[in-house]
């Protein structure tokens, strides 16, 4: 009966992979992915097939524009990896202490999208924008920070299980 009522573009292997809290629900079964979306995921307007747009590369992504932050980048980018951050954009404004140095590795990685940013009226609003305009596709979650700041979670570690509970609220 409920096939009737699926849309026949329905990928249940997408839709499971797709939304982490279902994941977590213990959703992974053609029948229970059905079930889920009829009940919830319809009026929730989830996606029930990939398209072009679908998948960023990154779940969780910080943004910052830093100068001379070098003795502070290892340990804050280590930091934030441990609690799920999987790529930074960093904008270098003109730094001139090791800073693209210690990125270096990072950068090599494919970890940090390393920037120089010469902008000197309003780096942070530029850069921010410039970001927008250019990466926005490529992450579903972005914190734009500074580099005095650390994103944890109060009762939980692990960022993406947070965010996982917020994805149906674009």
């Amino acid at each position: 009966m409920h096939k009737l009522l699926l849309p026949k573009e329905f990928d249940w292997k997408f839709y499971t992979s797709h939304y982490r809290d279902l994941k977590e629900a213990g959703i992974k079964t053609h029948e229970q992915a059905i079930n889920h979306y009829l009940k919830y995921g319809k009026k929730e307007g989830r996606q029930i097939y990939p398209t072009q747009q679908t998948l960023p590369k990154y779940y969780l992504s910080i943004c910052i524009t830093i100068q001379n932050e070098g003795p502070y980048l290892q340990e804050w980018i280590e930091f934030h990896k441990l609690v799920g951050v999987e790529h930074f954009y960093i904008y270098d404004n003109n730094s001139t202490d090791n800073t693209k140095q210690i990125l270096q590795p990072y950068i090599n990685d494919q970890i940090v999208t390393y920037t120089p940013w010469p902008e000197n009226t309003n780096p942070q609003l530029t850069s921010y924008s410039h970001w927008l305009k250019t990466f926005k596709q490529d992450t579903f979650w972005i914190a734009i920070i500074d580099a005095d700041e650390f994103l944890f979670g109060v009762k939980e570690n692990d960022l993406k299980k947070i965010l996982t509970k917020y994805e149906m609220f674009p």
